[in-house]
């Protein structure tokens, strides 16, 4: 028994991208200072000691969230340091450190720390 010839088709499918998006927010680590942990963004330090100093090295990295679309919260505060003397050159008993003027930053792996992230509109998931 001859089989009937069955000529070949193709079926195509419309291509639709992958609605997968991660944000990629670019920053330059541009602030010098003691920074403190602040996991709830509300720009009060959680501890009462700095947990490193940063010095601004003006080196730019890259933060890629794949789990939001918009910026992170702010995850530190940084701060300035100054001696409180009392008004005198001398190290008295009444003295001591003191910080000051706290300053919403994103601390990045420990190592960079910037007051300022951003994202091109263009292409705001670029890897």
């Amino acid at each position: 028994m001859r089989k009937k010839y069955v000529k070949p088709l193709i079926c195509s499918e419309e291509f639709v991208p992958n609605e997968y998006v991660s944000l990629c927010a670019d920053g330059l680590c541009n602030i010098s200072g003691y920074v403190f942990y602040d996991n709830n963004s509300d720009g009060v330090p959680d501890g009462e000691e700095p947990f490193r100093r940063n010095v601004a090295c003006n080196e730019p990295y890259v933060i890629r969230d794949s789990t939001s679309q918009t910026l992170p919260a702010t995850n530190c505060v940084l701060s300035k340091r100054r001696r409180n003397d009392n008004g005198t050159p001398l190290w008295l008993p009444d003295d001591y450190w003191e910080y000051y003027d706290y300053v919403k930053a994103w601390n990045y792996k420990e190592t960079h720390t910037t007051t300022e992230l951003t994202v091109d509109p263009k292409r705001p998931n670029h890897s």
